[in-house]
């Protein structure tokens, strides 16, 4: 897969967990999340990770006010993108320049006179 769409998958699992809040627990959802998983994505979790990395990521809290807020899938898509893309950030401001370049050509290009040189 490419950058992109790794990137798509991780925000559909953030979307399907959304969903799932309605009638599941965090834990619930992220073990219904991981059953799901095949292909590279599942050597990845079985693996590559080793016991103490899926325990964290299938285990972790945010304590705000003495109030404890599961962050499982949040930490888990952090993870896929991490190990299979790296640095987001690099990602990121690539879209960020493509999306500039495009917002610019689609000015140039509802101009009645785009045809003519600039």
């Amino acid at each position: 897969m490419t950058d992109h769409q790794i990137l798509r998958k991780t925000h559909e699992l953030t979307m399907v967990a959304s969903a799932y809040r309605i009638k599941h627990s965090e834990e619930q959802i992220i073990k219904l999340i991981v059953a799901g998983f095949t292909g590279i994505l599942k050597g990845w979790w079985d693996n590559y990770l080793n016991s103490e990395n899926r325990m964290y990521i299938t285990t972790c809290v945010k304590t705000e006010d003495n109030t404890q807020i599961p962050l499982m899938v949040e930490t888990l898509v952090t993870a896929i993108i991490h190990n299979f893309i790296g640095d987001p950030k690099n990602f990121y401001e690539r879209t960020s320049m493509l999306l500039h370049n495009l917002k610019f050509m689609s000015m140039v290009l509802t101009r009645e006179d785009c045809r003519e040189p600039y």
